[in-house]
């Protein structure tokens, strides 16, 4: 998951869009999940959000599985979300 956190952008790319094409690229290996991107840069807001406002990894796992997602779905959103956008609570989510 390296390429997330720091992505070599393509020639006028941004660091920023490289995370983000890196994220979502990644997300779409899941059968599962949705690939509209709206949606998916939705849940990695709600994923830090919710760790930046005080909630637990428990927290955010609940609001992830009230937007739809299968356990496995959220936990994997959360650990990447929380990898490419927020990483100071990586650590949170390695625990769920």
């Amino acid at each position: 998951m390296a390429e997330v956190l720091m992505p070599i952008p393509a020639p006028g790319q941004t660091e920023a869009e490289a995370r983000d094409e890196a994220y979502l690229r990644i997300l779409a290996q899941r059968p599962n999940l949705s690939t509209d991107a709206t949606r998916l840069f939705d849940l990695a807001d709600v994923t830090c959000r919710g760790f930046v406002t005080g909630g637990t990894g428990e927290d955010v796992a609940a609001d992830l599985l009230d937007r739809g997602l299968s356990g496995a779905d959220a936990s994997f959103v959360a650990a990447l979300a929380t990898y490419a956008y927020c990483p100071l609570f990586f650590e949170d989510v390695v625990y769920l």
